[in-house]
């Protein structure tokens, strides 16, 4: 049985004052409270003497074609690079390819404006100083979220990229992968196996939102389902199976199976991560069922032994049975 924490994720604040209501007494309960104060001080001490996790951005797309916005130059300072033209294409922001002097590449990890932008390489680190450099194009890194993460040999972590599908080798990464509507469905599955992940070295899928630190407009639908947003939507298969990957993100796409000949899951994993050592959280996504009636279909399924945080997502248009033992439950969805 899979063990779900369906709540938004919790403070520290809240995490550390709850352990006041475990002691019987005031005088316990005090002593219990400055014991964790110590216990964790010292903890956090040791933690931050730890090197981070180094965070990589890879942008995926339903293409890879050149954005750019006029014929700029690119000047490049303590990885912060300014074009000599304003950037305005509303699907670029955080992970897309900036190519120039015809073969270096930096990635966007963050926006402070259209023409500043700061940038790093494909393994995280600050892009080296250039002055007038001729930009040759400013792309998406992959095409769908599949080449990107998927299969056997993901594309992130080709030798271009990553060059690696442990996450955890040196101090550790942190891969992200922000996602971009630019002319309709990501329409291929998923599959998500081949990744080595730990609690600080994971992936995380999602749609950006910021206009002022991360795109040029929001890829994420508000609410309702919005086929000029980022969405998934696969045919007749599981749309996001993430498999072994225990610690994974998914926040703020869109999913769906658009037709079925069998019973589906939108989102599930096809097998258990080793029990406690996993965290996949799943939020502000939106789900979308086909109203087909002739065959069961789930949004969310996850298997024994993982520990998941859902929270804040929107089902939508779905003809549910739910399993509880050998008692199936039939119930409605109502369509925003």
């Amino acid at each position: 049985m899979p063990i779900f924490i369906v709540r938004p994720k919790p403070t520290l604040t809240s995490q550390f004052f709850r352990h006041r209501h475990l002691a019987s007494s005031r005088r316990f309960g005090a002593y219990a409270v400055a014991l964790l104060a110590v216990v964790w001080l010292v903890g956090f001490g040791q933690a931050s003497k730890a090197e981070a996790a180094t965070n990589v951005y890879y942008s995926v797309g339903q293409n890879t074609s050149n954005h750019m916005t006029g014929t700029p130059t690119l000047t490049i300072s303590g990885g912060v690079g300014t074009f000599s033209v304003a950037q305005t294409a509303t699907n670029m922001g955080v992970g897309d390819a900036i190519t120039f002097n015809t073969s270096t590449v930096c990635y966007i990890s963050a926006k402070q404006s259209t023409t500043t932008w700061n940038l790093v390489t494909a393994l995280g680190a600050s892009c080296a100083d250039v002055t007038g450099a001729t930009v040759n194009s400013i792309t998406h890194a992959f095409s769908s979220l599949s080449a990107a993460v998927g299969g056997a040999s993901p594309g992130a972590s080709g030798s271009s990229f990553l060059n690696t599908k442990n996450l955890t080798t040196s101090s550790g990464y942190v891969l992200n992968i922000p996602c971009y509507y630019d002319t309709g469905s990501d329409t291929t599955a998923v599959l998500i196996s081949a990744w080595t992940t730990a609690t600080t070295s994971f992936i995380n899928i999602y749609t950006p939102t910021s206009t002022v630190a991360q795109v040029n407009q929001s890829q994420r639908a508000s609410g309702a389902w919005n086929s000029t947003k980022y969405n998934l939507s696969v045919t007749d298969a599981t749309a996001l199976d993430i498999n072994l990957t225990a610690y994974i993100r998914i926040d703020g796409l869109q999913m769906q199976v658009t037709s079925q000949t069998a019973a589906r899951t939108i989102l599930g994993s096809s097998s258990s991560p080793s029990a406690g050592n996993n965290d996949i959280r799943i939020s502000d996504n939106i789900f979308a069922g086909n109203g087909n009636a002739s065959f069961t279909e789930g949004a969310i399924s996850m298997p024994t032994n993982s520990i998941s945080r859902i929270w804040n997502n929107i089902l939508l248009y779905f003809y549910l049975f739910w399993k509880q033992g050998d008692v199936f439950r039939r119930f409605y969805s109502i369509p925003i």
